[in-house]
């Protein structure tokens, strides 16, 4: 009867293999993270910015028509 060399079930570089290997997957879903929230903070920002910018030319033009109906 043969008898077959079986490695052992839990090899400690197995583990350690793993554990990097989380490491990286941690980091990288962190990393995802971090650019949504930067991505939606910029764009509520931007979007903000130009409600304030629109709000401001709208001004603007009310100044100058109302001058000119005025003259």
């Amino acid at each position: 009867m043969e008898e077959f060399n079986l490695p052992p079930l839990h090899r400690p570089e197995c583990s350690q293999h793993s554990r990097f290997r989380k490491s990286i997957y941690e980091s990288m879903v962190t990393e995802i993270r971090t650019m949504f929230f930067i991505v939606l903070h910029t764009h509520h920002f931007f979007r903000c910015l130009f409600s304030y910018f629109v709000v401001f030319f709208f001004f603007i033009n009310c100044l100058i028509y109302s001058g000119r109906s005025m003259v």
